[in-house]
């Protein structure tokens, strides 16, 4: 089973190619994109970056529908990445991402998350999707949000403070409505007030497993 290739409006999510080592160590030494994350300690190479995409296509053959996506406009400007995993022993999947400081503030990762939920919650028949974020990732938390997602608990994560959101296929389904009218980032205020409004919603319904969080995508 290949990697699924997934389009939006604006966005084309797809498994990376052997070809895109460039976009590899674009987004992997770009400072900015790790300030709330784990940085990598020496500049990525390009033999890095192949073998980094080698590793991520093997990846994806052990865990058929699941992977990292390279996002990119459907004209190929690469934008960044994102990824669904698998969580051994729970019934939720993990997902992340992030996108290169010349797609920041564009609506581009609402879309492409509202994409991979669409994909993950129809195609992969999942119960539940689970973000974890530093906790002072604003911008992360309030795509989150957007997304339907609602906060889960605080914890350290080997020492660093995170937030974890999930999102359950009940709530998607009530809240997709919404996602699909904002597909272009054109009901992002809407959204906003929605996500503020269900901030006083219950807890997420319980898991059959406790939240764990998966390493972290390089």
């Amino acid at each position: 089973m290949t990697q699924a290739t997934i389009q939006s409006t604006r966005l084309t999510l797809r498994a990376y190619a052997p070809s895109d080592q460039g976009d590899v160590q674009s987004l992997a030494n770009e400072p900015l994109v790790f300030r709330h994350l784990h940085a990598p300690e020496v500049p990525v190479r390009a033999a890095d970056a192949a073998e980094h995409i080698f590793s991520l296509r093997d990846s994806a053959l052990l865990h058929p529908g699941f992977g990292t996506w390279r996002i990119s406009t459907h004209t190929g400007s690469f934008l960044g990445e994102a990824f669904l995993e698998p969580v051994p022993g729970c019934s939720f999947i993990h997902f992340g991402g992030i996108l290169l400081p010349r797609a920041w503030g564009r609506g581009y990762a609402l879309e492409a998350t509202a994409a991979l939920f669409e994909y993950s919650f129809t195609h992969l028949g999942v119960d539940a999707i689970a973000a974890i974020t530093h906790i002072e990732n604003r911008a992360a938390a309030s795509c989150n949000r957007l997304c339907g997602m609602q906060p889960f608990r605080n914890f350290s994560y080997f020492g660093t403070p995170v937030t974890a959101h999930v999102l359950t296929h009940h709530r998607w389904r009530q809240w997709r409505v919404h996602l699909v009218a904002a597909d272009c980032a054109t009901n992002v205020r809407k959204l906003l007030r929605l996500a503020r409004g269900s901030a006083s919603d219950p807890r997420p319904e319980p898991h059959t497993a406790p939240l764990r969080p998966a390493p972290c995508q390089p």
